[in-house]
């Protein structure tokens, strides 16, 4: 009979938990989802082909601490492929991206947030500017995220840059301007 009382005890005290707890605000929900952009090119490179990346990959959203008020810091986890279309063939990246996001919510349903990311890469191609093998990717970007219902939508916009670091020659980097969308469920 003590046993019954006691797990009694225990859903009660589960359920009062769960009627008192106030939802959790949006900017500290995590998310997981996928996303597409692509790169805008500054300039062509010596051949005369413009790097036009397309970039598609998967994201997952983690607030590294709840936030109190309207800023939270957040890491965003992206494995990405990248198909590089050029005029005779297609070239490819792949990689890990960590990105770190510095959110304001706007209002309940709305973020704006400034994030800032890099991670290492792989690049089929030797560039004019840039050697194939390992490279780093490197991200800046500003993006506006909407909460509708248990999905968040988002719309992004930044400059992107590959290069690898010094460690193997041509070295210059190749550099975009990034725009692009993505979709998740809020976990």
């Amino acid at each position: 009979m003590k046993k019954l009382y006691f797990i009694l005890l225990v859903l009660i005290t589960i359920n009062a938990q769960g009627q008192n707890s106030k939802p959790q605000k949006y900017i500290n929900q995590k998310t997981f989802g996928g996303f597409v952009s692509t790169g805008l090119p500054l300039y062509k490179l010596a051949d005369q082909s413009a790097y036009h990346p397309i970039i598609g990959g998967a994201t997952f959203y983690v607030p590294l601490f709840k936030a109190k008020n309207r800023f939270n810091i957040a890491v965003d986890l992206q494995p990405q492929v990248v198909l590089v279309p050029f005029e005779r063939h297609t070239e490819y990246e792949m990689g890990f991206n960590v990105v770190f996001s510095f959110g304001l919510a706007l209002n309940p349903t709305t973020i704006l947030s400034f994030n800032v990311g890099s991670g290492p890469h792989y690049i089929s191609s030797t560039l004019t500017r840039q050697a194939q093998g390992f490279i780093f990717s490197d991200n800046f970007n500003f993006s506006i995220r909407e909460k509708l219902g248990i999905v968040e939508t988002s719309i992004f916009s930044g400059w992107r840059h590959i290069s690898n670091a010094g460690l193997e020659n041509p070295n210059a980097g190749v550099n975009n301007v990034i725009i692009g969308v993505s979709v998740a469920k809020i976990l």
